[in-house]
């Protein structure tokens, strides 16, 4: 992300590598928003709610930086609609799961983020061949540009959840990688 930051913001999109290794950042954060979201919050409506939270937090920073008036809304928005989806999918809410797909038009890779999140969902969930299946559909929409990356990439991430059950604790508060994302636009839009 930060990759792909730099090079949109100091470089003009200049350099491909930059913004190929960048992207790949965001499947990255599906999976481990998706993984959190299952396992590892204790409340999941609070987890979406300090989503919201940092995207209004993050929402000055990403419209100074990249020159906005308001849309497309910051990364914070996708993830957070993503995970509200998911939490409505779980609450049995179909008859409400328009709303996160109707505001995520405005965020950041529109609503294939949505289904990248769905899909994540089901895979860890069922962990099958439609769900992979599912699941590298949803990357393709995400990116058709850098799809040979995402299945690179979702292959690993595969091997690694079906094979180690990777507990990682950081000394770090959560807040700290939350806060990165405003932080750093901020000093890029600085600097630039």
């Amino acid at each position: 992300m930060l990759l792909d930051h730099i090079n949109k913001i100091l470089f003009d999109d200049q350099y491909f590598v930059l913004d190929f290794l960048g992207r790949l950042a965001y499947p990255i954060f599906i999976y481990l928003a998706v993984s959190s979201y299952m396992y590892y919050t204790r409340s999941k409506s609070n987890y979406i709610y300090r989503m919201f939270i940092f995207s209004i937090i993050s929402t000055p920073f990403y419209i100074y930086t990249f020159n906005v008036y308001m849309f497309p809304l910051n990364i914070f928005v996708s993830i957070a609609l993503g995970l509200l989806t998911i939490y409505i999918i779980e609450k049995k809410g179909f008859l409400f799961i328009w709303i996160p797909f109707l505001f995520s038009l405005y965020a950041e890779y529109s609503f294939y983020s949505v289904v990248c999140f769905i899909a994540f969902y089901y895979f860890l969930n069922e962990k099958n061949i439609y769900s992979f299946i599912l699941l590298s559909l949803s990357l393709f929409l995400l990116n058709p540009y850098y799809i040979n990356g995402y299945l690179f990439l979702l292959l690993g991430l595969i091997y690694i959840d079906m094979n180690y059950k990777l507990n990682f604790k950081s000394f770090l508060n959560k807040y700290v990688f939350y806060a990165f994302y405003p932080l750093h636009i901020l000093l890029l839009g600085l600097i630039k």
